[in-house]
């Protein structure tokens, strides 16, 4: 299964597959991905995941096993959503800008972005993993980024609704994003990957425990989650965020 996280199989792909955009590789890789055996899966997830933080750490950014030290060097507001993970791989690494427009559902624009600052509650930080489908493998990624001069952004109407179960909390922090994100807006990333699948030599020890306990016989399986934290650098956050 071709994997276009792995940096050497860049080298070999045709000019047709790296014109291909962001959604037709990523449709590809889900359609592929679904195919695989549970052996094959695993190890493709956990390259994947070692080669997105190599990528990463050699583009300046910090490894944050705790996402909540992350949290803590943040400072100011950031627009946080969901995107497709090699959209923001190469938004991190390549400097390739990308391109956000507020989704329609029938003739209302619905909300693709959260704004949130470090102190809001950590269920508006949550929001932003429950907006679209976008994953590739179980890989789920989600980027803070400011406001740059080629974005803009317009409050949840008081009339509309969102999809969230918390109606009341989640419009206060639901805003509608359009424009482009340009390299310089990024300031972080975090990483959501199944247990399951996540590297076991980049697990923590609780993490690796329960890893253990859930990989023993008759032991009810429960869908857990890995999170990591990527830090760019500050120079590629210089804009500030104007709220909305």
């Amino acid at each position: 299964m071709e994997n276009p996280f792995i940096p050497q199989q860049e080298h070999v792909s045709s000019a047709k597959q790296t014109s291909r955009s962001f959604e037709d590789i990523s449709a590809n890789l889900r359609l592929e991905f679904s195919g695989l055996s549970p052996e094959k899966r695993k190890a493709w997830v956990e390259q994947t995941v070692r080669s997105m933080k190599n990528q990463l750490e050699m583009a300046g950014a910090d490894y944050y096993q705790n996402v909540a030290e992350l949290y803590e060097e943040l400072k100011g507001s950031f627009l946080i959503r969901r995107d497709d993970p090699t959209k923001l791989m190469k938004l991190a690494t390549e400097r390739v800008p990308i391109e956000i427009a507020s989704q329609m559902r029938g003739a209302n624009p619905y909300p693709n972005s959260t704004l949130w600052s470090r102190g809001d509650a950590p269920a508006a930080l949550a929001m932003a993993f429950t907006e679209g489908k976008a994953q590739i493998g179980g890989i789920s990624m989600i980027a803070g980024f400011k406001k740059g001069k080629e974005l803009s952004l317009k409050r949840l109407p008081t009339a509309e609704k969102t999809h969230q179960k918390r109606v009341d909390e989640g419009r206060a922090f639901a805003r509608f994003a359009s424009g482009t994100v340009l390299p310089e807006d990024l300031r972080f990333l975090i990483m959501r990957v199944p247990l399951k699948f996540f590297p076991e030599e980049l697990l923590t020890e609780e993490e690796d425990l329960l890893f253990e306990n859930d990989a023993e016989p008759g032991m009810r399986k429960k869908t857990r989650m890995v999170l990591r934290g990527f830090l760019l650098p500050k120079s590629m956050a210089a804009i500030q965020t104007k709220a909305a």
